[in-house]
């Protein structure tokens, strides 16, 4: 059985749906050099700076706005989800220095 191979190629003019995006949302690992660079850097406006700690998981929670009315969401998540565990932990595992005769 024979496989068509498809060939990405440009969309012709006539067949384009106009894009406008008004939000973007970013996960960052350090949200004060972020905000750093989006509000001192390139100028955008500081909308609210807010803890948010109702949900799953607490964010430290940003945003900013450029002139044209978009935004852009930083979020720095705090913690990890309820019932979640830490890369590489084993279930029911004893952490080494917790045993039993374990020097700290």
């Amino acid at each position: 059985m024979a496989h068509a191979t498809a060939l990405a190629a440009p969309v012709a003019e006539a067949e384009r749906i106009p894009v406008d995006i008004r939000r973007t949302t970013f996960v960052v690992r350090d949200i004060d050099k972020s905000l750093a660079l989006y509000r001192d850097a390139l100028g955008l406006t500081l909308l609210y700076d807010q803890l948010i700690g109702g949900g799953v998981i607490p964010v430290k929670f940003s945003a900013v706005w450029d002139a044209d009315g978009s935004y852009i969401e930083l979020n720095k998540l705090l913690g990890a989800p309820a019932g979640s565990m830490p890369p590489g932990s084993v279930p029911g595992a004893v952490p080494a220095n917790s045993a039993p005769g374990a020097k700290p």
